[in-house]
């Protein structure tokens, strides 16, 4: 027996019928102080039909007092019961995203109770959740003193970085609590993406696949081993950007593509793509799949490479038509896809540069954005890293479509950021992206020990009724207005108020954003900015 300022409650939230949600916690175990507690969780339902469904809470503490909060949508507030159990039905508005609930524990601090864990999670098929993760950049050998601030971009405190620093690779002991902290959330994700470039900045040739395969392990430790969705990064090759062994960049070495798709254990049918150029394709249900691309292909940072590869080299490895095979054969079946890669088409900029430049050459941007065009409606969403800061992109065509591109934040530090990794709920049925939210560890804190916590969710934070291209497109083109700038370059920040980029940060910054979010090209971009 102990007392309750040490009791933990146990809690389960069980909905009955066919809720069409998924309301998704971490896994949390807390102690009770100053007789009371407050869990708050995230993410929330989702509702796309009239439903009904009971609320059944129970805990070990007879003299416990539970109250209910819904933190958005009609849920009733205020139910309130004293030990025991508690039922009680709930009607949900068709199409509302009840985003979060939270649950307030408190007792009798004269009652002594038998401490137990305080666990709340629950899920519905119709909707599903996974994590996306991304640029990750382990550095094996990272120097926690204060004599190593990385680079100029860096955090030059004068103290001591154990678990992390501004413009810094990752420490080990920071990806350690990533993966504790992904564990317990692990259980209930579908799966898990991952965009790429898992090995640090500047490693010698030979570490890059040892730092992947070494991540790659930590993370085969999960609890219920999920599901994982592969891409290759231009870090996570023997020499950045060169795609294989060669010294001078020329064909890339199928050897590595073989290393690599051992280490993400991707499936027979899969690896026939993957070894001839590090694209493949994964089916998640009869009408669902993903499209993983090798887009380090396309990217004008290749070494001894230039425009004229659109003239040599119009299609790297056959990629482009086995997508469009791809992207026709699941529209002749009614099927949706999800793409992702590493790094996206559009622009680029970092640090504290005014310059910003192209990431792919403007043929193979072109042929992708044409592919998107001519399957509208087929891709629901894609999913990029590289960049290292949280970015919607909507390129608008000459046919008024727009691609809904989502890119995610980093784990790794370099460019200034805090890290990062997201949580998505979705429709099952058709990958129709509803939300995500964004969780981050702030190295200005991480002092003692690190601790991830909600950032934002994409929802409120952007006002958005949920993440499809026409949404997207929409909060793009309000990013001229001061409102949904400012949402933007909080996000774009991951909350550390020291990252500074002088494109965000001119007289000129809304419109910056907005010339950025929407420019295919730097050509593009330049018209917007001048207009």
């Amino acid at each position: 027996m102990i007392s309750i300022k040490s009791l933990a409650i146990f809690a389960f939230l069980y909905l009955i019928g066919t809720v069409a949600g998924l309301p998704v916690s971490l896994v949390e175990q807390r102690a009770l102080e100053d007789d009371s507690v407050v869990f708050t969780s995230a993410p929330g339902i989702y509702v796309d039909a009239d439903k009904e469904f009971s609320i059944k809470i129970t805990t070990s503490n007879p003299r416990a007092i539970i109250t209910y909060e819904p933190s958005r949508g009609d849920l009733p507030q205020g139910v309130a019961f004293v030990g025991g159990e508690l039922t009680g039905a709930v009607s949900l508005t068709p199409g509302k995203l009840y985003e979060s609930y939270k649950l307030t524990f408190t007792a009798d601090a004269a009652e002594e109770q038998t401490a137990q864990d305080f666990l709340l999670t629950v899920k519905d098929e119709s909707v599903g959740m996974f994590l996306h993760v991304s640029d990750v950049h382990y550095k094996e050998d990272y120097d926690p003193s204060r004599s190593s601030p990385c680079d100029d971009r860096g955090d030059v405190a004068n103290t001591s970085a154990p678990f992390g620093r501004y413009g810094c690779d990752s420490s080990p002991s920071l990806v350690e609590s990533l993966i504790s902290t992904i564990g317990n959330i692990a259980s209930s994700a579908n799966f898990i993406i991952m965009t790429g470039d898992v090995s640090k900045h500047g490693h010698e040739s030979g570490e890059a696949i040892k730092s992947v395969e070494h991540v790659y392990n930590l993370f085969d430790k999960l609890p219920n081993n999920p599901e994982i969705v592969s891409a290759i990064g231009n870090n996570d090759m023997p020499i950045d950007y060169c795609l294989g062994g060669t010294d001078d960049c020329g064909e890339p070495d199928e050897a590595v593509y073989k290393e690599l798709s051992e280490i993400y254990d991707l499936a027979a049918e899969e690896d026939k793509t993957f070894e001839i150029g590090g694209y493949y394709s994964r089916s998640l249900s009869n009408n669902t799949e993903i499209i993983v691309l090798n887009t380090v292909l396309y990217s004008t940072s290749r070494p001894n490479s230039d425009s004229s590869v659109c003239l040599t080299d119009p299609d790297p490895k056959g990629q482009w038509k086995w997508l469009d095979t791809q992207l026709a054969a699941a529209k002749e079946n009614n099927k949706t896809v999800l793409v992702t890669s590493h790094i996206p088409p559009g622009l680029a900029f970092r640090s504290e540069s005014m310059s910003l430049n192209d990431l792919w050459y403007h043929c193979y941007t072109t042929n992708f954005l044409e592919l998107e065009r001519n399957y509208t409606g087929v891709i629901q969403a894609n999913i990029f890293g590289h960049l290292h800061h949280p970015e919607f992109l909507s390129f608008t065509q000459e046919d008024s479509t727009s691609s809904n591109f989502l890119l995610g934040p980093s784990i790794g530090s370099s460019e200034g950021n805090n890290p990062a990794f997201r949580v998505y709920l979705y429709k099952t049925e058709n990958l129709e992206m509803l939300n995500y939210h964004e969780y981050y560890s702030d190295l200005s804190k991480n002092q003692g020990g690190v601790a991830w916590d909600l950032e934002y969710s994409a929802v409120e934070l952007f006002k958005m009724p949920s993440l499809t291209g026409e949404n997207v497109h929409n909060f793009v083109e309000s990013l001229t207005q001061e409102d949904s700038f400012e949402e933007y370059r909080v996000a774009f920040s991951t909350k550390n108020p020291l990252m500074k980029v002088e494109v965000l940060s001119s007289s000129d910054a809304s419109k910056n954003a907005y010339c950025f979010s929407s420019s295919s090209n730097l050509d593009a971009y330049k018209t917007c900015t001048s207009a």
